[in-house]
């Protein structure tokens, strides 16, 4: 017994309880008649008490795309979220501080919201939930995705070593050394006329170089494909055109001064 309480002239009545712990509360009352008769208890009702709710969780975000799965880059801007709540609560999913929509947990508390295409950048994901008491939780932990749909070609800044004269794109060197810039982590296709002749992988400042191996004679023409750490393949760059030029012919000698006297016999009087 928690408390009485008297009932009106029209038999109403009302009672408030002290505050009460979370849970199932079986309710029941038993009343008094003013002849001092007692009633057997009423049916029970249950009411559950629910005043706390834990921030849900985010378990995984998008497809980390790219050569590495667990980078938290991707090439998809519509972002699918994962997590889990309360069942039956209203998740409400905010991108950047705002809040870019909501959805119902389900019986077993999961959930999963895609969002609309996002623009590139990093994304700050945090979600709350309102549960079926009308409890609102604090944001749970932050989870950190970076959108990255695009990519330029990359560059080739220069092609050795040209030989003889500097400058004109010419060279007796057979293995050219070829150097450029791209995104930093990039895998860089190196290509000569239109041909894979290698891949290397862009240094944290985004430079990478490639040594040929053994080239014909010829005018070549340099391009270079990169692959971002999100997966995006680029178009091709600029070409960059050298010749390699590795052989020569002897020169041969026309006429020797001035054939004097009979003609013919590389005799003179000069």
């Amino acid at each position: 017994v928690i408390g009485s309480a008297i009932a009106d002239g029209r038999g109403n009545w009302s009672f408030t309880t002290a505050a009460q712990s979370d849970g199932d509360k079986s309710i029941t009352v038993r009343q008094t008649d003013v002849a001092g008769n007692t009633s057997a208890a009423s049916l029970p009702i249950v009411v559950t008490i629910d005043t706390q709710i834990a921030a849900p969780i985010i378990e995984s975000v998008g497809t980390d795309t790219g050569a590495s799965s667990t980078d938290k880059i991707t090439s998809d801007a519509t972002l699918e979220i994962q997590g889990t709540a309360e069942s039956g609560a209203t998740v409400f999913v905010t991108v950047n501080n705002v809040v870019v929509g909501s959805v119902v947990a389900d019986t077993n508390g999961q959930w999963r919201f895609t969002t609309t295409a996002l623009n590139d950048g990093e994304k700050i994901i945090s979600v709350t939930q309102t549960d079926v008491a009308g409890n609102a939780s604090a944001p749970s932990l932050e989870y950190k995705m970076t959108v990255d749909t695009t990519v330029s070609p990359p560059t080739i800044d220069n092609v050795g070593t040209d030989t003889g004269v500097v400058g004109d794109r010419i060279t007796a060197d057979n293995t050219l050394f070829i150097q450029g810039s791209a995104e930093p982590g990039a895998l860089v296709d190196v290509r000569i006329d239109g041909v894979s002749v290698g891949t290397v992988i862009a240094d944290a400042s985004g430079q990478w170089s490639l040594i040929t191996a053994v080239q014909t004679d010829g005018t070549k023409s340099i391009t270079a494909v990169q692959t971002d750490v999100a997966g995006n393949s680029s178009m091709p760059s600029t070409g960059y055109a050298i010749t390699v030029d590795t052989a020569v012919l002897p020169p041969t000698i026309t006429s020797v001064g001035c054939d004097t006297g009979v003609p013919g016999d590389r005799m003179t009087s000069e």
